[in-house]
């Protein structure tokens, strides 16, 4: 949680103005050490189902290659694939690689903006305590990116997602800002 300065006026150029890469680093190190980065059930059957890929994968694309390698006439399909297949895997390498960063550069700006404009950031909560019927219902609910004034009756904003199920059928269900 960050801790606010007090403001006098609204400050948006925290949101806009550059950032420094070290001190994103530094900022997603600390956020790291306080906990606020739990991983997530999603994140883990994520890189589950990568390790799962790459197990399968390696041996396919090492028989491709040494294939090739004994008969380099054979070119044909087998190397299309293989090349094909291999963009495909550098493209979605690349795709997480820029949405992790992407994420810890918001996390950064949010922060930022909350301490300049006297509010509170908080990159994640587990269970939120927030009001009314709707947001008990469900469960694994999560309110990231949470935004929060320090005054009495001001508003929070945050991203908050809640699993709710009927019966034994389990469809996850999102809600959106909360106030």
């Amino acid at each position: 949680m960050s801790h606010p300065q007090p403001a006098t006026s609204f400050d948006s150029r925290p949101l806009t103005d550059p950032v420094d890469p070290r001190a994103v680093s530094s900022f997603a190190a600390e956020l790291r050490a306080r906990g606020s980065l739990g991983m997530s059930v999603s994140t883990v059957i994520g890189l589950v189902v990568v390790v799962i890929v790459v197990l399968v994968s390696v041996p396919i694309a090492a028989s491709v290659l040494i294939g090739l390698a004994t008969s380099p006439r054979d070119f044909g399909f087998a190397g299309i694939g293989l090349l094909l297949f291999g963009g495909v895997g550098v493209a979605i390498g690349i795709s997480a690689l820029v949405g992790w960063r992407r994420a810890r550069v918001t996390r950064y700006r949010l922060d930022r903006f909350a301490r300049a404009n006297g509010m509170t950031y908080e990159a994640r909560i587990a269970e939120p305590p927030l009001p009314g019927m709707i947001f008990s219902l469900g469960r694994s609910r999560v309110s990231t990116d949470l935004v929060r004034g320090t005054n009495r009756g001001s508003s929070n904003s945050a991203i908050t997602s809640t699993r709710c199920s009927q019966g034994r059928t389990r469809p996850p269900t999102a809600g959106g800002t909360s106030r």
